[in-house]
């Protein structure tokens, strides 16, 4: 395997890469779909807050290098890194069969996320996150000219990414035709369409969000059966949300309507 180097000479292989906070290094390990090769974890005389972490990693037998501030950051290049940081293997993608075949034994039906090019990987593991615990069967998100699953958009999700089906695919656009050809409804959220309240959110649901900047591209509009939008007070003073945050109350709603059924 062909190896990299860091400035201060250690060696990672390649196929590896450093995830910091205790949130994302806990999730790691309670999945167990990435190998851990080792944790460095801050010797500040509060290793209390890392006990969790400390305990499964011992049980796993990954090494615990206890370390300074500067060498944590050294490894992670992330300041506020909470005093933690792991080495592991890349983020493995589930393919989009994986998403559909889940989808498939949920008698509600299909509730799949689409993003057409988040480029932020902080709102991509915002929405990852926000998908997880409302209980989406998987996220799909474009190969190109869209964020991917990085030590940032990991540590966004608050280790989410680690519980939850992530597919990459060529085609955004072709892949909702096949989901309409599966029986499943294509909603696109964006401003200007009908109330998301007053709309019937039954059944296969495949819910797509466009980038931070133009939204969902043409192609992909004209693909959604229906462009719904949130509703906002004309007195609120600005007329759009961040989309991560657009995510979470449309998203919320889906499933509150699910539950309720």
């Amino acid at each position: 395997m062909r190896r990299k180097k860091r400035r201060d000479g250690e060696e990672f292989g390649m196929g590896r890469e450093v995830v910091s906070g205790v949130n994302p290094v806990l999730e790691i390990l309670r999945a167990g779909k990435r190998r851990v090769y080792r944790i460095w974890v801050l010797k500040s005389g509060k290793e209390e807050k890392f006990s969790h972490v400390c305990k499964l990693a011992s049980e796993r037998k990954v090494p615990i290098i206890y370390a300074s501030r500067a060498e944590i950051f050294e490894r992670s290049r992330i300041e506020k890194n909470q005093g933690i940081a792991a080495e592991v293997d890349e983020f493995q993608y589930s393919s989009l069969e994986d998403i559909l075949t889940c989808a498939k034994r949920d008698p509600k039906g299909h509730f799949i996320v689409v993003l057409d090019g988040i480029l932020d990987p902080q709102n991509l593991g915002s929405i990852i996150r926000t998908s997880c615990l409302i209980g989406a069967h998987g996220v799909v998100i474009p190969k190109d000219n869209s964020s991917s699953i990085s030590p940032a958009s990991t540590r966004a999700s608050g280790g989410a990414v680690e519980h939850m089906m992530v597919a990459r695919v060529v085609n955004i656009e072709r892949t909702l035709r096949k989901f309409k050809e599966d029986g499943i409804w294509v909603i696109g959220c964006e401003l200007g369409g009908d109330d998301l309240y007053s709309f019937d959110l039954s059944g296969p649901l495949a819910i797509v969000f466009g980038s931070e900047g133009r939204g969902m591209r043409r192609l992909v509009r004209e693909r959604c059966d229906k462009i719904l939008s949130i509703p906002i007070s004309p007195r609120g003073g600005v007329n759009s949300l961040n989309v991560s945050a657009a995510a979470a109350i449309f998203l919320g709603e889906v499933a509150r309507r699910r539950l309720a059924r």
